[in-house]
C-alpha cells in the first residue's frame, strides 16, 4: 500500500488573509473601528473564523457574529451579538445594549460583525454606539454594499465613517493568493497547478478554487492529487 496522504489543515495564511489579520489584531488590541470590504470567496469569514479560532477564549474574548437578511433591525442585530457575547438579557434592545455596555467594557474586546452588508444604517449606528460606549474593537466585514451604507444616501453617516480607523479594500484573490493556496494544498504538478491558478485568478475567488481541490481529493482517495484529478473537478463542478 502507498503511504496516506494526510489532508492539510484547513485555515490557508494567503497574502489577504495575512491582511485581514493585521487588521482584525490592530482593532482588537486598540479598541478601534475598522471595515474590510471585498468580493465573495476570497476568505474573509474563513479568515474572521481562523482569528476567533486562536482569539475567542474567554482571556482573549474575541466574538464573531455573521448577520442574515433576517437580522437587518437593530433590534434583531444587537440580539445576535448578545447571543454571541452570553450572559445577556434579550428582552429589549434598551436591555441588551445595556448589558452589552457591562460585558464589552474593560477590554481589549473584539466584535467581528460578518456579512454586515445586510445591517440597514440604523443598526450599524446602534453597534457603533456599543463601541463608543465600551471601546470596544469591532470590525465590519463584508460586499461592497457595506460601503454604501456607511455613506448614507445623503452623507448623514459623517460621525460613523469619522470613526472607522482602519479601512481595507480587498481586491479579487490574486496569483500570490492562488499559488499560497496550492502550496498548502500540496497540488505540486506543474499542470495541475496552472489549471488552477488560471480558475483562481479568471473568478478572482479562493472559493472555487478550494471546492475543486475538495472534488480533486476526494478522487484521488488516499493519493497524490494530480491532473485527472483536477481536470475531473473541474468537469464536474460545471455541471453545478
Amino acid at each position: 500500500m502507498g503511504k496516506t496522504i494526510k489532508p492539510p489543515e484547513p485555515f490557508c495564511a494567503t497574502p489577504t488573509a495575512e491582511a485581514i489579520i493585521f487588521a482584525l489584531r490592530h482593532c482588537h488590541k486598540e479598541g478601534d473601528m475598522g471595515a474590510i470590504v471585498g468580493p465573495p470567496g476570497v476568505g474573509k469569514t474563513t479568515t474572521c473564523r481562523e482569528y476567533i479560532r486562536h482569539h475567542g477564549s474567554p482571556s482573549s474574548r474575541a466574538h464573531l457574529v455573521t448577520m442574515s437578511p433576517v437580522e437587518t433591525k437593530p433590534f434583531h442585530s444587537l440580539r445576535a451579538v448578545g447571543e454571541e457575547v452570553g450572559e445577556v438579557d434579550l428582552r429589549s434592545s434598551f436591555h441588551i445594549f445595556e448589558q452589552l455596555k457591562y460585558r464589552l467594557s474593560g477590554g481589549p474586546h473584539l466584535l467581528i460583525i460578518d456579512e454586515a452588508q445586510h445591517l440597514e444604517p440604523k443598526s450599524l449606528d446602534v453597534l457603533r454606539s456599543v463601541h463608543d460606549a465600551t471601546g470596544c474593537g469591532i470590525v465590519f466585514t463584508g460586499n461592497e454594499r457595506i460601503t454604501m451604507q456607511f455613506k448614507g444616501k445623503r452623507g448623514l453617516f459623517a460621525q460613523f465613517t469619522s470613526r472607522l480607523g482602519l479601512a481595507i479594500q480587498l481586491d479579487p484573490s490574486t496569483e500570490e493568493d492562488v499559488t499560497a493556496f496550492l502550496d498548502h494544498h500540496r497540488i505540486t504538478g506543474e499542470m495541475a497547478r496552472a489549471a488552477l491558478i488560471k480558475l483562481g485568478t479568471k473568478e478572482g475567488n479562493l472559493r472555487d478554487v478550494g471546492k475543486v481541490i475538495a472534488i480533486a481529493r476526494a478522487r484521488a482517495r488516499e493519493a497524490p492529487i494530480a491532473l485527472p484529478d483536477i481536470q475531473f473537478a473541474l468537469r464536474v463542478k460545471q455541471i453545478d
